[in-house]
């Protein structure tokens, strides 16, 4: 990410300027009364939640893709938030820990191992915050 307030309270990102991001520009997941306006961002990427809801044909495709008002804004992130996509990318995301853990599964002992394997479990921590 590239502005990422990770478990913060209380946090304004504004007039932040993000080009050519390969994840999500600005992400608050995991933060509480954030207030996120004036920036600009260009050449940003989807979330899987959002890729699926555009594949599917679903209409916050016409929400987005464009510069965003307030209302607008709103409307894409209830659409999303209320959505069936984020359980299924986080499932899918399950999948690849477990996938990860059972490559890891029969190799020796080590601290290096171990902390892949600590990566792996804790990879999707977060969402239970």
């Amino acid at each position: 990410y590239a502005v990422f307030p990770i478990s913060s309270e209380d946090v304004l990102v504004e007039l932040s300027e993000v080009r050519a991001q390969d994840d999500a520009p600005i992400y608050v997941g995991q933060s509480a009364d954030i207030v996120v306006r004036y920036n600009d961002i260009r050449e940003g990427v989807y979330t899987l939640p959002v890729i699926r809801m555009i594949e599917s044909g679903h209409p916050v495709k016409d929400l987005l893709g464009g510069p965003l008002d307030e209302e607008t804004r709103d409307q894409a992130r209830a659409a999303i938030v209320n959505g069936p996509e984020i359980a299924s990318s986080i499932e899918t995301a399950q999948n690849f820990v477990n996938r990860a853990l059972s490559t890891v599964e029969d190799l020796p002992a080590t601290p290096g191992v171990q902390g892949m394997r600590d990566a792996a479990t804790n990879l999707l921590s977060a969402l239970n915050r």
